[in-house]
């Protein structure tokens, strides 16, 4: 296995640590074999800056997925699609850095030129609008995300199908945001359709992304008032990250505050110490 196919299924898992270095190794080998010009190089860079990105280190992931940007414009033209990928890719490490105008319109340009060369239901065309209507939602505008997502979704789910990975992605994002509408009881719902497949269908009960749906479980249980049941899933949370992250991980220590917060919430003082 190459250090760059391994670096991605180490990401996949969530030891974003370990898959930048693997990365990193990868992307040195192709600059020395290949020169900086060469697919594969470029690939090896997306690839680092998007686990950075992961990794929430959003400058460094910017600065790559720029540098990918200009070299695919110049080789490959503005409408081929590892151009829109990376046009995307950019939008998204701008998001995340809170410009969100700069990144609506990188998606927008995506999605533009996913629907001219691909079609508007094409599964590519719809990543992208569901990555559209992120920046909207962060920006208040819950109504036209919520149909972005929507969009997505059904379009996913007819052309990849009810099981596939991507069209559980779209729930999720759909649940995110009904719960910030404060439409609690519908975005329960959806989080726990999504977690059902996640834990026996798709990922497993260890996986990252099971786990961060049992946090947004909990958090709509909360704003619910079901502190009990929501300090219930953070616990579950808690005990798989300890025994895979150890005491210490940021994550593990994030679950130790959502219990705590729950604990609290239930009056429960002194056992949240």
């Amino acid at each position: 296995m190459s250090f760059s196919n391994l670096g991605s299924v180490l990401g996949e898992v969530g030891d974003h640590g370990m898959a930048e270095e693997k990365h990193r190794g990868a992307l040195k080998g192709f600059e020395m074999l290949l020169g900086p010009e060469h697919p594969y190089t470029a690939a090896g860079m997306s690839n680092l800056a998007s686990v950075l990105r992961l990794s929430e280190d959003y400058p460094e992931s910017e600065e790559l997925y720029r540098k990918t940007l200009d070299k695919s414009v110049v080789t490959l033209g503005r409408e081929h699609s590892e151009t829109l990928a990376s046009t995307s890719n950019l939008g998204l490490a701008l998001a995340a850095q809170g410009s969100l105008e700069a990144g609506q319109e990188l998606h927008k340009i995506a999605v533009d030129g996913r629907t001219k060369t691909l079609g508007e239901n094409h599964g590519m065309t719809l990543r992208n609008v569901s990555n559209l209507a992120s920046p909207l939602q962060e920006k208040g505008e819950y109504a036209a995300a919520e149909q972005l997502h929507r969009r997505a979704w059904r379009g996913i789910m007819r052309e990849l199908g009810e099981e596939h990975p991507d069209t559980f992605l779209c729930i999720q994002d759909l649940a995110s945001t009904l719960e910030e509408q404060g439409m609690y009881g519908k975005a329960e719902a959806v989080y726990r359709e999504a977690l059902e497949r996640y834990e026996k269908t798709l990922f497993g009960e260890e996986n990252p992304e099971t786990l961060t749906t049992m946090e947004d479980l909990a958090s709509v249980l909360q704003d619910q008032g079901q502190h009990e049941a929501a300090e219930q899933l953070h616990r579950q949370v808690l005990d798989v990250r300890e025994a895979i992250f150890g005491n210490d991980d940021p994550n593990t220590l994030e679950s130790v505050k959502n219990v705590a917060v729950t604990l609290r919430e239930q009056g429960k003082f002194d056992a949240a110490r």
